[in-house]
């Protein structure tokens, strides 16, 4: 095991008779990265789950691993089995495609683990000739240099630009930025959600919450540090919040009300 991509967290080798025990397994948005698990969501859920029903002893454990493919977490997943878990927590998805794995090793580069990994996993269209890719290149080229000077015009390169490369990913934010900045936030929805569909790393399951906070219904600076991993704010709200109403759901969880009465029940 890699133990250089993972955080320290422990817990009892017994599951205690009031204890109710959760593993979150995932990468380094379960982790928490770039900060720790202290602020990742899985403190926050253990401390509102204590905070909620502090008659059962709640315990939340950290297993993400920094750039973890859904495969790599199988052997912890087998491990963790054995600890008598209550739940786990699986948040994975992102990180499939930053691998060079031509057999399935238990151990692999994940190119996000290098610096400069990332460009290694933008995507062009296929059949891009090295003409159009020069071209491509010398456009993104000009705009940054206009972005500096006039975003107005860096929007008409990246737009000349989409015509050679219409399925990059980062070209596409690029282009969602400008707008962005020129105040244009209806034109920039388009191509932000091009990047996110049209990236490998995109964003399920809790991207409504994440809009409904927004501004202008576009998730950003806020609540997420990039394109999958939330701010502290982000751990402490917006990925808490869909465990709590599943734990509601399953009637684990019961929130008692001023008169000591539930104040939410859920028929099984």
């Amino acid at each position: 095991m890699r133990w250089f991509g993972f955080r320290p967290d422990g817990f009892a080798r017994e599951n205690g008779p009031k204890e109710f025990r959760i593993f979150c397994l995932g990468g380094s948005t379960v982790q928490g990265s770039p900060f720790a698990i202290e602020t990742a969501f899985s403190t926050w859920l253990e401390l509102s789950l204590q905070a909620a029903e502090p008659k059962r002893q709640w315990e939340v454990v950290n297993c993400g691993g920094v750039s973890y493919a859904s495969y790599r977490l199988v052997p912890i997943l087998e491990e963790v089995l054995g600890y008598e878990p209550d739940l786990i927590i699986l948040y994975t998805g992102h990180n499939e495609f930053l691998e060079d794995r031509p057999e399935l090793e238990s151990e692999v580069d994940a190119m996000l683990e290098y610096r400069g990994g990332l460009e290694q996993y933008h995507h062009h269209r296929d059949g891009l000739t090295p003409e159009e890719l020069k071209r491509w290149k010398a456009l993104v080229a000009e705009a940054a240099e206009y972005q500096s000077t006039s975003m107005y015009q860096a929007t008409i390169v990246l737009e000349e630009a989409l015509k050679i490369d219409d399925q990059h990913a980062g070209l596409h934010y690029l282009a969602a930025k400008c707008y962005d900045a020129l105040g244009r936030s209806d034109q920039a929805r388009r191509p932000y959600l091009n990047a996110k569909e049209l990236d490998i790393c995109p964003l399920v399951d809790v991207r409504k919450l994440y809009e409904d906070l927004s501004d202008s219904g576009i998730p950003g600076g806020y609540l997420l540090l990039d394109h999958v991993r939330p701010s502290i704010p982000g751990h402490q709200g917006m990925e808490v919040a869909p465990i709590i109403l599943v734990l509601l759901l399953l009637g684990v969880l019961v929130i008692l009300g001023s008169s000591g009465a539930p104040a939410f029940i859920y028929p099984l």
